[in-house]
């Protein structure tokens, strides 16, 4: 399992600028037959978006969000591969 610090985790070009966040992921794989393996995976990421940009023709402008709150995202998923 590992925790990351990042800040461009979600590549958004308008609107909401990139959340300030972290991502939690562990998973496992196991040995199923001959070279394939396989198991399951979790990812939690958490992140607060501290900035709105707008552009208007070749106007643009930042705004400040005042009432920030933390936004989750959980993704799970199976994960196969070929070991030799």
């Amino acid at each position: 399992m590992c925790v990351r610090p990042t800040r461009s985790w979600l590549d958004l070009p308008q609107g909401l600028k990139e959340p300030d966040g972290y991502v939690l992921q562990g998973g496992f794989d196991r040995h199923l037959v001959g070279a394939l393996w396989g198991g399951l995976f979790s990812t939690l990421a958490m992140g607060r978006y501290d900035t709105l940009q707008v552009r208007l023709g070749k106007g643009l402008g930042t705004e400040s969000i005042r009432a920030r709150a933390f936004h989750f995202w959980f993704f799970m998923g199976a994960r196969f591969r070929l070991r030799s």
